[in-house]
């Protein structure tokens, strides 16, 4: 029994060592515009959707096509009349060439989690696979720590969908590319 046990724990130490997959997303598509003109549009994305966008762009490289950004999502909930705030930062990749665009969300992890009455740390819930890792203990705690993550899921999808639709749309940036 006691070597079943300890069989048991090896396995699950070695898949959360290294069965835990990224949190991805990704969209590769065509556009009948040059890389210029998506680079400005690009651009244009970025600095309306984070306001501090100077701050938060890791790499910016016109000549490769390649535009990096640090992004960061609060989920905040209350629980017993007291807040809970878990920050998930992410990588945003955006790279382009002529007539075609990439985007890539990876790398999201849970940068600091505090909650109660004194804003102490707590127990950071890190999303694997699409769900959180680790679940406290109790069935309402693991609901609200799936609904939270399923929130971060839809807001990261939303930067994705966003993006699609800011490209096809055409911007002040290929009207000037054309003068």
């Amino acid at each position: 029994m006691k070597k079943l046990l300890l069989i048991s724990m090896a396995l699950l130490l070695i898949y959360n060592a290294f069965g835990q997959a990224d949190f991805k997303w990704g969209k590769i598509d065509s556009i009948p515009k040059s890389k210029s003109q998506i680079y400005s549009d690009t651009k244009m994305y970025i600095s309306g959707l984070w306001k501090a966008s100077g701050k938060i762009i890791e790499n910016d490289d016109k000549e490769a096509g390649v535009i990096v950004v640090k992004g960061k999502s609060s989920q905040i909930f209350n629980f017993a009349l007291c807040p809970y705030e878990y920050t998930y930062e992410y990588i945003v990749t955006f790279k382009m060439r002529e007539g075609m665009y990439k985007i890539t969300i990876d790398h999201v992890y849970c940068s600091s989690a505090f909650g109660g009455k004194d804003r102490s740390p707590i127990k950071r819930i890190e999303p694997v696979d699409g769900i959180p890792y680790p679940l406290d203990t109790g069935w309402l705690a693991e609901k609200r720590a799936v609904k939270m993550i399923q929130t971060l899921k839809q807001e990261l999808q939303t930067i994705l969908d966003s993006y699609v639709e800011f490209l096809k749309t055409p911007g002040s940036a290929s009207i000037n590319d054309k003068k």
